[in-house]
């Protein structure tokens, strides 16, 4: 268990910030998951289905609390969203532009988008999850995925241009 928490705790805690936006609040849900992933362990019997599963399980636990409570953001997160994120970012991949900015940015867009297109685009891109996995998570099909996540990053390619940035300025 403590070797699945180690790889998926920073991921999981940043897909679900996307959904809530508030970190305390991400962390105490990716606890919820780890904690349903243990009691269910047995339940879970193919080891290459796990990470869908954990994204699944976030993402339910997310839209539930959303929808429970009607979360709003009061205050933009700063530099330490973009590292629960994408915490494999190289330092002097960030150094090419201010990432405060862009993770300002990042944050306002991302909320501009709709659920759906926030959710595939941050499985996908922040989660790091395969088309099947996403597509898992998300109970669709994997054509599916593909279809709205290049639709979404459409979407998203537009309203970045607006903002004079590119997709290549926020994917390490």
């Amino acid at each position: 268990m403590q070797v699945i928490v180690e790889r998926y705790h920073h991921r999981l805690i940043g897909f679900v910030r996307m959904i809530v936006w508030q970190r305390e609040l991400a962390e105490e849900l990716a606890q919820e998951v780890f904690l349903e992933a243990y009691r269910r362990r047995r339940e879970i019997t193919r080891p290459e289905s796990l990470k869908s599963w954990l994204f699944t399980v976030a993402r339910r636990k997310a839209a539930k609390e959303l929808a429970r409570k009607r979360y709003r953001v009061e205050t933009f997160p700063g530099d330490e969203m973009i590292q629960d994120l994408a915490p494999a970012v190289h330092p002097s991949q960030a150094e090419g532009f201010q990432l405060e900015e862009t993770a300002q940015v990042l944050h306002e867009i991302l909320d501009e988008i709709s659920p759906g297109d926030r959710e595939l685009i941050t499985l996908r891109f922040f989660g790091g999850l395969s088309y099947q996995e996403v597509a898992d998570a998300m109970n669709l099909s994997i054509g599916s995925v593909g279809v709205k996540l290049n639709r979404a990053l459409s979407r998203l390619k537009k309203r970045l241009e607006i903002r004079g940035l590119t997709m290549e300025d926020l994917m390490p």
